[in-house]
């Protein structure tokens, strides 16, 4: 009976040892997974104050972008029927639709005469009799430009459109 007590004490040391020796590798990971949170909790508000900070940034710069900028709409309407719009495009206050054009739509070709710029080419598509690029703004309803693009000041969220009309017969509206 004495040989059965001693192996069942050594079996129990033996387990209490490996007990002991798991309690305490577990206590040591324990112990730095606590510091790695607490390292990662720290980065984790850092990176929220970045983000907080840039929030700030983003906003003044919108505003500030509101201040000194117009947002329009712009279609291109093509002889095949086909329609291209550009919207919510930024441009500085005092823009004017030729300067819009330039920017969005080009290459753009362009004369110069005294009552003002005609529009000569869009997107590589240039004027050919009976076909030439007329220009339209939408003000409760569409209506064809009265002036050369370069002397219309763009309104903000104005609605712009150049439409590739056959001249032979009565523009319509795009």
């Amino acid at each position: 009976m004495n040989a059965k007590y001693g192996i069942t004490i050594v079996v129990l040391l033996a387990i209490s040892s490996i007990s002991i020796w798991y309690c305490l590798n577990l206590s040591s990971e324990v112990s730095k997974l606590k510091f790695q949170n607490e390292e990662l909790s720290e980065k984790i508000k850092a990176l929220q104050q970045t983000i907080d900070k840039l929030k700030s940034e983003n906003e003044r710069l919108s505003n500030y972008l509101d201040e000194v900028s117009v947002s329009i709409n712009l279609l291109v309407k093509f002889k095949n029927g086909t329609e291209r719009w550009y919207n919510n495009t930024l441009l500085p206050i005092g823009s004017t639709l030729l300067n819009a054009t330039c920017k969005i739509l080009q290459p753009v070709k362009y004369t110069t005469y005294s009552f003002g710029v005609f529009v000569d080419g869009i997107l590589g598509i240039e004027n050919k009799k009976p076909f030439y690029w007329l220009w339209w703004k939408y003000e409760n309803g569409w209506k064809m430009g009265e002036t050369g693009a370069d002397a219309e000041i763009l309104k903000d969220g104005g609605i712009y459109a150049w439409v590739y009309t056959d001249t032979s017969k009565p523009p319509s509206p795009p």
